[in-house]
């Protein structure tokens, strides 16, 4: 029997001991002198109501909780940022070779094979920039000619070269137009990745079955 049912048992075979002790003067008025069966009753009703009492105080045992299934971690948004950067460059790779002609010695190749690579490089690496970005100029204004800034504007969309006032509108010329996007579509990626024996692969190794 478990240790939790005890006190219950208990309660209830002090409720039949007080209710057998009043029943057997109805049967037998000899059995228990008259004077003696108050004195009984007492007794039995103390431990009934101590009983109580103690079931009363009893902490509850705590429900059972259901199973807690651990939570998958989060993907570490750091980790998935430079999978992604492996994943796009991947992309120049593929559509323009930009790794292979970024990591080839060209300084021994005669400027025409430079330039022949170049222009395919070129087009690749211009179709995946088109179809993910929408890039625009920041400055409207010609190359080399003259910019005037005024006091209120914004930092982060110009870098200034040389002696800067301190106050006031800002007078320069335009080495570099700037670039801007309103698009961002990098393609997602699905699953959560993690970085492999073989480091974040960009392009994997091509090899033909013969």
């Amino acid at each position: 029997m478990a240790s939790s049912s005890i006190p219950t048992v208990r309660l209830l075979l002090i409720a039949v001991a007080l209710s057998v002790l009043n029943a057997i003067p109805a049967f037998d008025p000899t059995l228990i002198p008259a004077d003696l069966l108050p004195y009984g009753n007492l007794i039995l009703a103390m431990f009934l109501a101590m009983e109580v009492l103690f079931l009363a105080r009893k902490p509850k045992p705590a429900p059972l909780k259901e199973r807690e299934v651990p939570a998958a971690a989060a993907p570490d948004r750091g980790e998935k940022a430079r999978h992604e950067l492996a994943h796009f460059l991947g992309l120049l790779q593929e559509k323009g070779r930009l790794v292979d002609f970024l990591m080839e010695d060209i300084r021994s190749q005669p400027d025409d094979r430079v330039g022949q690579v170049a222009r395919v490089v070129h087009e690749g690496c211009a179709n995946v920039l088109a179809a993910h970005f929408e890039l625009q100029p920041l400055r409207t204004e010609a190359e080399g000619g003259p910019v005037t800034l005024e006091e209120d504007f914004a930092p982060e969309t110009v870098r200034l070269i040389g002696s800067v006032p301190s106050s006031g509108e800002i007078k320069g010329s335009l080495v570099h137009k700037g670039w801007t996007t309103h698009k961002v579509s990098l393609p997602e990626l699905t699953g959560t990745p993690e970085q492999t024996p073989h480091g974040y692969v960009v392009a994997p190794a091509e090899i033909e079955v013969k």
